[in-house]
């Protein structure tokens, strides 16, 4: 070999370790900000739930994916309105001034991160190590989806996997919470993504659509007889833990379908039509009502029986105006939680929902996932992708 090419070979390899260098480099500086602690002492967090106790959070979550993309780890947050300034009722939770104190963050009162259960979930031991370190990055709840690993009883008890946690798991679970600083919000699907009951032969009766066990029919007595004891027993056990319940409804694509809805809707027409009818009798019932009636009776219930506040994912909500979201009476009833899991915010809940929710809604919640909602495979997100400042 000439000395010509040896000499080469050295100036490429030193290129090449140069190269390295920088790129290590380039490495370390991204981790020293991802690792450097805001100026607000609260970012850090103490475990416990912080300012008023109906406070509200924003979260970032996306709208239109598929239904596997909500199963997955995510976070909320939650925001109240800030049309409302006075200090008390459901409005004055969070005070402006939290924006505006010169903290180079806002850290909202609420800091929850969303565990769904359903199929294989981590064993109580794993779970108790996993909330004490929660709340030390600064969580202070947790969002608990636990479809079919809820032991029910009675007539909903086939509800239940095998596998699913004993009652006293359940206490268990709540008091290690309870010890992080972690309030629990219990999520029940009422409407959509009920599949881990309407595929059960006693309530394939229910189903909207006979071959799919997706949603359920909301014009029959049956159905919110099922959902009230599922929402009876669950709440039974989270007595004195929790303030909240998420009720779902997201991704409620069957509606109007089954026989019995199909017959409401064409009554309205009917009645609507008639020479005699009144201007209430003259609008005519859509899709979207069966879902506002639907939600609203849950709601009620929640609310006056276990007195507690619901929340529902937004998706469904989206495509209402400000008038109809207003005449719907839900501002009164539910507070919804924004979902979006991608960086494009905008290009799934736009302007207009913003603010037709600030308008009819006292709180607002925000959710974004930072596992499962994309690469569903991966042993590790991409934490770059979720770290904006």
């Amino acid at each position: 070999m000439s000395a010509v090419s040896r000499k080469m070979r050295k100036n490429f390899a030193g290129v090449l370790v140069a190269i390295s260098l920088g790129i290590m480099v380039c490495f370390a500086l991204v981790n020293l900000v991802l690792m450097a602690e805001p100026e607000d002492t609260d970012a850090r967090g103490s475990g416990r739930i912080s300012g008023h106790p109906r406070a509200s959070h924003l979260r970032s979550s996306s709208p239109l994916k598929p239904a596997s993309m909500k199963r997955s780890a995510s976070s909320a947050v939650h925001y109240s309105n800030f049309v409302s300034t006075g200090s008390g009722g459901a409005g004055g939770g969070l005070h402006l001034h939290r924006l505006t104190s010169g903290h180079r963050h806002f850290v909202p009162p609420y800091r929850v991160v969303h565990l769904d259960f359903k199929g294989a979930p981590p064993n109580l031991a794993y779970l108790k190590e996993f909330m004490g370190l929660v709340a030390k990055a600064g969580a202070n709840g947790i969002l608990v989806e636990y479809e079919d690993m809820f032991p029910y009883w009675g007539s909903v008890a086939n509800a239940s996997a095998l596998n699913a946690f004993t009652k006293e798991q359940i206490g268990e679970l709540l008091e290690a919470a309870r010890s992080s600083g972690l309030e629990v919000i219990p999520l029940i699907q009422t409407f959509g993504h009920l599949e881990h009951v309407l595929k059960l032969e006693e309530f394939v009766s229910l189903r909207e659509v006979p071959r799919f066990p997706q949603s359920i029919c909301p014009s029959k007595s049956a159905s919110v007889n099922v959902i009230t004891t599922m929402i009876d027993q669950v709440m039974s056990l989270h007595a004195g833990y929790s303030q909240f319940l998420h009720i779902g409804c997201d991704e409620v694509y069957q509606l109007g379908l089954c026989s019995q809805c199909r017959n409401k809707l064409k009554a309205s027409a009917a009645a609507a039509a008639s020479a005699t009818s009144t201007a209430s009798e003259r609008r005519i019932m859509s899709p979207r009502d069966l879902f506002v009636q639907h939600v609203t009776t849950v709601a009620q219930y929640v609310k006056t029986r276990h007195r507690v506040q619901p929340i529902i994912w937004d998706d469904m909500l989206r495509s209402m105006s400000l008038a109809d979201l207003a005449e719907s009476g839900l501002g009164d009833l539910v507070e919804p939680m924004v979902w979006v899991y991608v960086e494009d915010i905008d290009h799934f809940v736009e302007g207009s929902s913003w603010g037709a929710y600030s308008n009819v809604f006292d709180n607002i919640w925000a959710a974004s996932a930072f596992k499962g909602a994309f690469g569903e495979r991966l042993f590790m997100p991409n934490v770059l992708r979720h770290y904006r400042y």
